[in-house]
């Protein structure tokens, strides 16, 4: 998925929709693989992508470009022309292209409705994200520009046939004049006429026929001019010819480029086929690297492989009795500290039972003297409210100062969410084994590593650290206000995280099941996950917070504490918790960068219980009740 930054949530019932309605994001897929296939990739970035709310109250609008979106009208005057002029610039060459597609005929749809996109409501719908100008919007106008066209159109109709006539043969006059292909076709008849009259006239002279001056011209300079008159009509004729085939051999010329350009559009298609083919087949390059490789270190890699296949097994063989010895070690101790638990639970039940005996005889004793004092009292007086209980005290709000609490704030006030789970190789290992004992077995296990890993993880049992992180985000985003938005990146395999989604309160059944498919892989790009991650969220008008569940540092040649400080420099409401599942310390930098806090979990088992912690301010900040 590609990354998506959410520009504005904004209210479309003071716009009128062109064509399409509100949300229409079917319309933009195809408008920006139109513009793509014709124009560079900025330009297409100006319409911003749209997406309807749950509730359709409000329209999302989102872009593929990266940075901080910031409203056309709140930048400095010596900011602002800069950016007008990039929009006037880009809005002619997406006219323009839709004049060249109506003018060919292609897609008429398509060249309709980009010409309809152009229109906006005004600079208030204009957004500036790192220097470039984004519509939300387009399509649309104001209601009240929607209801005055109608008289614009009366208002055409009353001038009447006369004028459209009128303007019709002015048009037809100035394309004559412009175009001189039009006036060939007379000014070559009206030479061709002149050329037979001169050949005419020659031949009655020659014959006698004719004869002027009577009193005797100069046949011979006569017969001389009417020779280079002739030869420069012949000239002229030839000039006209060459010009003629020119002309034809340019129309040849634009309907050849007419078709380059259909079979360009055919091979862009294939093109672009061929690139997602090649982007799935990408991961497989490594592979067939390693391939490659292998099959040129011939048989000395045979030998090699059949000796390191001896020790593995002899190895392997060890591990495996000693991993059952520890195991049976293991049973032991669990069955011992089980029978110490049933031991102390009995004593406990034991001493609840005392203690609830002492409770009742303490009850039944204060109740008699209860009962003696009130035999010596007199009745009490009634109260000024006519024995009317005291009214209940008024509701409490939030203090000043502090963000307000879910049921209190606006959509625009409630904080978004974001969660970072690591679902690297290691995460497969047991939740409930600790750091010390993890390094202990794996100093034994010697070069099997994470094999060695595995089999430590199926002596173990239990749950492994992504099935505890699993249950435990699925836990803490049911118990989240339906006002917050949640996103979550996943942390699988280098060089790239993966953006799974920002997912809305109605939303929330899919990302449960994007959480329940996730598998351990091999890589922790950690830089880039925060990276990914602090893109979803706002963190500059409304609170935001950050949870990132890992057992370890970036395998990916990221720096995980420079992307947490850019974070916090460009988004200062932004807050990053780490849940630490090894408790080393290495995560603590994300903490301290943006005021956040670091929860180890305990004894290995308490993730959900963590990761809650490190949701809290997204689920109800201290201060609420």
């Amino acid at each position: 998925m590609a990354n998506r930054l959410r520009i504005a949530r904004l209210d479309p019932r003071p716009y009128h929709s062109l064509a399409g309605g509100p949300g229409d994001a079917d319309l933009h897929r195809r408008l920006d693989a139109l513009i793509r296939r014709h124009l560079a990739g900025p330009t297409a970035s100006l319409l911003a992508a749209p997406a309807s709310t749950a509730d359709g109250r409000f329209v999302e609008w989102y872009s593929d470009l990266s940075g901080q979106p910031v409203p056309l009208r709140s930048l400095s005057p010596s900011a602002r022309p800069a950016v007008e002029a990039l929009l006037a610039n880009r809005l002619g060459a997406l006219a323009a292209l839709a004049e060249r597609l109506e003018a060919a005929d292609s897609e008429p749809d398509l060249a309709r409705a980009l010409r309809q996109a152009l229109s906006y409501p005004g600079e208030e719908t204009v957004y500036v994200v790192d220097g470039q100008p984004v519509l939300t919007f387009w399509g649309y106008r104001p209601l009240v520009a929607a209801a005055a066209e109608p008289a614009e159109a009366t208002a055409a109709a009353a001038a009447g046939p006369a004028a459209a006539a009128a303007a019709m043969q002015a048009a037809e006059h100035a394309d004559g004049r412009r175009d001189p292909r039009r006036r060939f076709p007379g000014r070559l008849v009206a030479i061709s006429g002149i050329f037979a009259l001169v050949l005419m006239a020659a031949g009655l002279f020659a014959g006698g026929l004719i004869r002027w001056p009577p009193w005797g011209p100069d046949y011979a300079a006569l017969l001389k001019t009417a020779g280079d008159d002739e030869r420069a009509l012949h000239e002229r004729l030839a000039a006209l010819t060459g010009e003629l085939e020119d002309r034809r051999g340019y129309c040849d010329l634009q309907r050849t480029l007419l078709a380059a350009k259909t079979e360009e559009d055919r091979l862009a298609g294939s093109l672009s086929t061929a690139v997602d083919a090649l982007a799935a087949a990408h991961e497989l390059c490594p592979l067939r690297a390693a391939l490659a490789a292998s099959q040129r270190e011939g048989g000395d890699l045979e030998k090699r492989r059949s000796s390191a296949a001896e020790i593995l097994v002899a190895q392997l063989e060890r591990c495996r009795k000693q991993a059952e010895a520890e195991a049976r070690k293991a049973a032991d101790a669990r069955k011992q500290a089980e029978a110490e638990r049933k031991q102390a639970e009995a004593e406990r039940k034991k001493a609840e039972a005392e203690r609830k005996k002492a409770e009742a005889e303490r009850r039944q004793t204060e109740k008699a003297q209860a009962a003696a004092e009130a035999a010596t009292k007199q009745p009490p007086a009634p109260s000024d409210q006519g024995g009317q209980p005291p009214p209940a005290p008024p509701q409490r709000s939030t203090p000043p100062g502090l963000p307000p609490c879910p049921g209190e704030r606006t959509p625009e006030e409630a904080p978004d969410a974001a969660i970072v789970l690591d679902a690297s190789g290691s995460m497969r290992l047991p939740a409930t084994a600790s750091l010390a004992e993890i390094q202990g077995l794996l100093s034994q296990l010697g070069p099997l590593g994470m094999l060695g890993g595995a089999i430590f993880g199926q002596v173990a049992g239990g749950p492994t650290r992504l099935e505890a992180a699993k249950k435990g985000v699925n836990g803490v985003v049911a118990s989240m206000p339906d006002d917050v938005d949640v996103g979550l990146v996943t942390l699988r395999r280098c060089p790239s995280a993966n953006n799974e989604g920002f997912f809305s309160s109605a939303e929330r059944n899919r990302l449960y099941a994007r959480v329940n498919a996730l598998s351990p892989m091999e890589g922790t790009p950690l830089a880039q996950g925060i990276t990914q991650a602090g893109q979803m969220i706002d963190g500059v008008k409304a609170p935001a917070v950050m949870v990132v569940i890992s057992d370890g540092d970036d395998s990916c040649g990221g720096d995980p504490c420079a992307a947490a400080q850019a974070l916090h420099e460009s988004k200062p409401l932004l807050k990053i918790n780490v849940v630490d599942i090894l408790g080393n310390g290495t995560l603590s930098c994300l903490a301290r960068a943006t005021g956040g806090q670091v929860i180890k979990p305990g004894d290995g088992v308490a993730f959900e219980k963590a990761i809650k912690q490190a949701a809290q301010d997204a689920i109800k900040p201290a201060h609420c009740h």
